[in-house]
């Protein structure tokens, strides 16, 4: 099929999330976008994605990642076990003469190359490296003189050009009467083929199980995790995941506030990213856990900057302001109530903060003291939330980022032993 305007500006939507997409990488999603009638943009990139960032990462060269999108364009035109490889061998061919001849043409960008790969995919005879050198004159001869749009305007004329000359001769070609001495050449050619193709079927069998050995196992399901598998390379890290695996645990670790989330690997402490999260989570559905994420992010950076920054005390009030300790009489603009803060109460009105204090000490609770301390609750000396050990040893961080003895409650570096007792 032709490409269009819509294939470009649905391309250019995916680049702006991976602006480290290659030449190489654009034009093999356009031929395959084009080739394989099937399958969509975002799925092809779905896939292709997890290559991309192995390769990014280095741990994968440019000609495993070429090896692996014929292989991945073999198994979505004839599925899992069939192994077509003068096929496979053709397109292998025409990314090498892709990656070779692009860069010769350093101008032309990503969205470009796959319109040219669009293009290739429909019409798999053309000449790559001629036609790479066609729309890059044009683009040079036009880019000065017209904006963006224009210019893909002129690039996808000229494509539809190429490929109404290109039917049009396939057509003709499918008309001419064919020669007897030709169908029995062909029947024989064929015959040969089909031995070839067994022979090179074994070969291509033992390569895939010793490619296989070398493929990371999933450290959450411990399985292998297979080239067309969608993969999750962790960031800071050499982990892989399934792509599956990785959500479940992502979403697993907000439902339980476990923030900051952390790679999953045993005795692998690396903290994954917000936005490396948001990605994972990209679905519609996760947009809750999304939310859920972005709330957790806003409100570890105000309890981390309390010098600075304060919260209304009114439960899920979301309002925050600058505190600077010159003012104690705060009333809310989001929920309107009124508070002291030196006292962290309701304003009391009538009663200085001492008065209040000295009143406050009086009326407690007593079955909530009794409580605590048969608890043994302990109260973080910076903002003063209690919190309680579960287990482990006397070194608390709270939720703040204070660390403090569990013990005597003295402010310090929990993970130094205190001289205290």
């Amino acid at each position: 099929m032709a490409a269009t305007k819509q294939d470009y500006e649905s391309f250019r939507e995916i680049l702006k999330a991976n602006p480290k997409l290659e030449g190489i990488d654009a034009f093999a999603l356009g031929y395959l976008t084009s080739s394989l009638p099937n399958q969509h943009l975002n799925v092809n990139f779905k896939i292709l994605s997890n290559v991309f960032n192995l390769y990014n990462e280095r741990l994968m060269n440019i000609y495993e990642k070429l090896e692996f999108f014929a292989r991945y364009f073999i198994f979505c035109l004839f599925g899992k076990d069939a192994n077509p490889s003068e096929l496979k061998a053709a397109f292998q061919n025409t990314l090498l003469e892709a990656c070779e001849a692009i860069g010769n043409y350093p101008d032309l960008q990503p969205s470009e190359l796959y319109l040219i790969g669009m293009f290739n995919g429909a019409c798999s005879d053309a000449e790559t490296p001629i036609l790479l050198t066609e729309i890059n004159d044009l683009c040079q001869n036009l880019r000065p003189f017209v904006d963006e749009s224009q210019l893909v305007d002129s690039i996808l004329a000229n494509l539809e050009t190429k490929y109404k000359q290109y039917i049009e001769a396939q057509q003709i070609q499918a008309e001419e009467p064919r020669m007897v001495s030709d169908e029995i050449e062909e029947e024989k050619l064929s015959l040969s083929v089909i031995k070839e193709l067994i022979l090179q079927d074994k070969k291509e069998q033992e390569q895939r199980a010793r490619l296989n050995e070398k493929l990371p196992s999933c450290q959450i399901c411990l399985d292998d995790v297979s080239m067309v598998q969608e993969m999750a390379p962790i960031e800071g890290c050499e982990h892989v995941f399934h792509m599956e695996c990785f959500v479940n645990y992502l979403i697993s670790k907000i439902d339980e506030r476990a923030f900051p989330i952390r790679c999953p690997a045993l005795n692998c402490h690396n903290e994954i990213s917000q936005d490396f999260t948001k990605d994972c989570l990209g679905n519609e559905k996760n947009s809750h856990y999304q939310q859920k994420l972005e709330d957790f992010a806003f409100k570890s950076f105000v309890e981390k900057q309390g010098d600075k920054y304060s919260c209304c005390l009114t439960a899920d009030c979301p309002f925050v302001f600058e505190y600077d300790g010159t003012f104690v009489n705060f009333q809310c603009p989001k929920c309107t109530k009124m508070y002291c803060l030196r006292c962290r109460v309701e304003w009391h009105d009538g009663l200085t903060c001492k008065q209040f204090q000295e009143q406050k000490d009086h009326q407690k609770d007593e079955y909530i003291l009794n409580f605590i301390r048969g608890q043994k609750f302990k109260q973080c000396p910076q903002c003063k939330y209690w919190v309680e050990r579960s287990q482990g040893c006397d070194a608390m961080t709270c939720r703040c980022g204070a660390q403090f003895c569990y013990r005597c409650g003295r402010m310090g570096d929990g993970h130094k032993p205190c001289n205290t007792h």
